[in-house]
């Protein structure tokens, strides 16, 4: 399995010509945010650097494959999301993973109609 990840990554950067590994620098910078915001242990730092290296290429394989397909993309996006959702989930502590997904919107109260006057 690591041969065949290696020859994509040698493809990878025979497409580039400047070798710099655009996949790797995004994952870093997320990972890094993701650090300052939510207080990562070394443990999680280096797990989710793997999950975030995994969604940034597997996000660039999706869109460049469905270019010509807006909808598709928007699917396969969202279902890469979802995965990597539940990858987060197994890494953080519920107060991270709450961080992480930013504020939830305040449940709207139903006007009480029981019990009325009269």
């Amino acid at each position: 399995m690591s041969s065949v990840a290696q020859a994509q990554k040698q493809e990878h950067h025979a497409e580039r010509p400047d070798g710099i590994d655009r996949t790797a620098i995004q994952a870093e910078a997320l990972t890094r945010q993701m650090t300052a915001q939510l207080h990562l242990n070394e443990g999680q730092i280096a797990r989710l650097y793997k999950v975030n290296s995994i969604k940034v290429a597997q996000a660039d394989e999706i869109e460049w494959q469905h270019q010509e397909n807006p909808l598709r993309m928007q699917q396969a996006l969202s279902e890469l999301q979802s995965h990597y959702d539940a990858e987060c989930s197994r890494i953080l502590t519920p107060t991270q993973l709450s961080l992480m997904r930013g504020p939830q919107p305040a449940p709207v109260s139903q006007p009480d109609t029981e019990g009325g006057l009269g």
